[in-house]
């Protein structure tokens, strides 16, 4: 009688470890088939081990079962091995379903408050257009009107379609203009800049590494710099937000945070924004092409941009969460090809998320320093265009490299915790700080570039500049 009952329930454990087993084998592969993970995995030797015990248990399972079945058909024979299995398949289950459920990225999106965008589709050399990005819980036709005074916002743009995901254009902008612009469903009035003259140049400020959410963040120092950046009598013409503005880029939670806190300040700038390594990674860059860059507004690419600021002032950014990992095919043609249709004599700027050369340290055996296959896949391509400056984060410092001609900043300094002091300093580093946080101020002339840190409170830490030929 007692066997009788035994078989039942063995056979109900197995097919229930069997079917567990199966759906960790399915969650494996998808965080395989993410090359964001795979990144993840090699830059921090901890994920990889852990990733690596969730594929060996997801194989090992249905191995065990197997002899655990022919092991105990004799009369009486406990059934450990299958309770155990049963046990650890649960367990890793928990774990990597449970750990992006906690985070948010399972949970229903919430509505997202407008933020201006630059826009590199649909614009003229001499007049890139503004965009106004936004998300609704509820669909619904965006509609935004804007004028150069509050009482006259006499054009009105609207979308075609219904949707959640919300972005419209204005174009037609006047340099040195201020705009004043409200939504059908934020009647609240702001305004912004368009490309104010400074000393005859443009103005960018620079930052990045926010990492909203993380906890161990400085938002006293993010709002410092937003205030700063933002500020009309500082004449910004664009804020350039260089990726990981979040902690967990899969976590909704995070992202409506963040948005909401930046939003008072970029509803009066506009944003040239970057995907970085925390916002991509475990799915996080589909959201990201929801929120930050929406289908609607595609220009030559959702992850990687061209903005001429003039006829002869030129900036990219490029899909560079840790290194040459998301470097594809097609953004490497893409970004050869417009490189190539520029005069080297330009003043030409590239800004990415993941550093070049930085002086820093090792984690977990791992150097975040001089990366190899960065410097090899592009610092003889920047030299061979003329290209003039480059900007990363992913470091959280502000440093200034100079290597042949071509000046790298690192900028990782919007509020994210700091780094570890260097222990390696990387050939060509003219200046260093480890210890604040701020943005770079980046004046672009035909004839003359420079660069300055600034501390969170606007005052200044450093200041470089160079003749062009």
């Amino acid at each position: 009688m007692k066997q009788n009952k035994d078989k039942p329930h063995s056979g109900i454990t197995d097919r229930i470890v069997m079917l567990l087993s199966f759906a960790m084998i399915v969650l494996v592969i998808w965080i395989a088939l993410q090359r964001r993970n795979l990144a993840l995995f090699a830059w921090n030797p901890m994920y990889g081990n852990l990733f690596i015990g969730l594929v060996v248990l997801s194989l090992c399972i249905p191995f065990l079962v197997f002899l655990d079945r022919k092991r105990n058909k004799k009369k009486g024979k406990p059934r450990s091995i299958g309770v155990l299995s049963y046990c650890v398949v649960l367990l890793g289950l928990v774990i990597a379903i449970g750990f992006p459920a906690f985070e948010g990225s399972f949970s229903k999106s919430a509505d997202k408050k407008p933020q201006l965008m630059l826009l590199d589709v649909n614009s003229s050399r001499q007049s890139p257009d503004v965009g106004l990005v936004w998300y609704s819980e509820k669909p619904g036709r965006g509609k935004l009107s804007y004028g150069i005074a509050p009482d006259r916002l006499d054009t009105t743009v609207a979308e075609e379609k219904e949707g959640k995901t919300h972005a419209l254009a204005m174009t037609g902008l006047q340099r040195g203009e201020t705009y004043y612009y409200a939504t059908e469903a934020d009647t609240e009035i702001h305004s912004f800049s368009y490309f104010p003259e400074f000393e005859g140049g443009i103005r960018l400020s620079v930052s990045s590494d926010a990492h909203v959410g993380a906890g161990t963040n400085n938002l006293e120092a993010t709002r410092d710099i937003l205030a700063g950046v933002t500020d009309s009598s500082n004449r910004y013409s664009v804020f350039c937000n260089l990726g990981d503005v979040v902690e967990m880029g899969n976590s909704d939670t995070q992202i409506s945070e963040q948005i909401a806190f930046f939003s008072p300040f970029t509803t009066s700038i506009p944003l040239i924004q970057v995907l970085g390594n925390h916002d991509g990674w475990f799915g996080g860059h589909a959201l990201w092409r929801k929120f930050y860059y929406p289908e609607v507004l595609r220009g030559d690419k959702q992850l990687y941009h061209r903005f001429d600021l003039s006829d002869s002032i030129h900036v990219f950014s490029l899909d560079l969460e840790w290194g040459v990992e998301s470097y594809m095919a097609d953004q490497k043609k893409w970004f050869t090809a417009q490189l190539d249709s520029l005069d080297p004599d330009d003043v030409i700027v590239v800004m990415d998320h993941a550093y070049f050369f930085a002086s820093s340290t090792e984690y977990q055996g791992v150097p975040w320093y001089d990366n190899k296959e960065m410097i090899d896949t592009f610092h003889q391509l920047f030299i061979d265009h003329g290209v003039d400056l480059v900007f990363s984060g992913h470091d959280h410092q502000m440093e200034h490299i100079s290597q042949d001609g071509v000046d790298y900043f690192i900028v990782g300094a919007l509020g994210g915790e700091f780094d570890d002091e260097p222990t390696y300093l990387s050939a060509g580093s003219l200046f260093r700080d480890f210890a604040h946080h701020g943005y770079a101020d980046v004046l672009l002339k035909d004839s003359q570039v420079s660069v300055s840190f600034r501390k969170s409170d606007g005052s200044v830490l450093y200041s470089w500049e160079k003749d062009l030929p």
